[in-house]
């Protein structure tokens, strides 16, 4: 395959759109990369391949930190991720999630993901390192802010330490699910 038109990318997104609202939205399956392959196999009329690579996906795929440096995560060195959260009550706006798998390190911004682009475009590394250590730190199990309803009724059945908290829903779970802030065991709702 080559690079993708801006035209064939839309239709993709598209595509990806109505496999989620057909079988996600459906509760037919919670994983987005088999909603899109039946959706392709017995609804699509263009045939799409599973998965592309970037250079398939050409300018259209790349990131807003594509070629920027990136932070690096104070608890092991390795870069850090940007991922945005919804709207909550500590004025969060942006996560740092490192990229290492085996360390569970996230730090909490306050600023957006401009911001974040224009203070890596206009401060050294060592004043970015210097801020990345000033703010508040969470682990990659913890849900995101803003995510939480409120104190359910129910103990959690894992380690019976207290009642677990109320999460709104995402797309793994659509209907939200229970959260144990002591042992992170996890109760999805149906």
């Amino acid at each position: 395959m080559n690079v993708l038109t801006e035209k064939e990318f839309i239709e993709r997104v598209e595509a990806i759109q109505r496999a989620r609202r057909i079988f996600i939205e459906t509760g037919l399956t919670k994983n987005i990369s088999d909603a899109f392959e039946v959706y392709q196999e017995v609804l699509a009329e263009t045939v799409r391949v599973r998965k592309v690579n970037k250079k398939q996906l050409g300018p259209l795929g790349r990131g807003l930190f594509e070629d920027s440096r990136r932070p690096i995560c104070p608890a092991c060195g390795a870069v850090c991720y940007f991922r945005r959260v919804p709207k909550n009550k500590k004025g969060i706006l942006t996560q740092l999630v490192c990229s290492r798998a085996n360390c569970q390190t996230v730090v909490n911004s306050n600023l957006d993901l401009q911001g974040w682009q224009s203070a890596l475009a206009e401060m050294t590394a060592m004043e970015i390192q210097n801020i990345v250590e000033g703010l508040e730190r969470g682990s990659k199990q913890d849900p995101l802010p803003g995510a939480f309803r409120g104190e359910s009724e129910t103990v959690c059945p894992e380690c019976g330490a207290g009642k677990m908290l109320s999460v709104k829903g995402c797309c793994g779970a659509p209907h939200g699910y229970l959260w144990c802030p002591f042992c992170k065991h996890e109760i999805i709702r149906d």
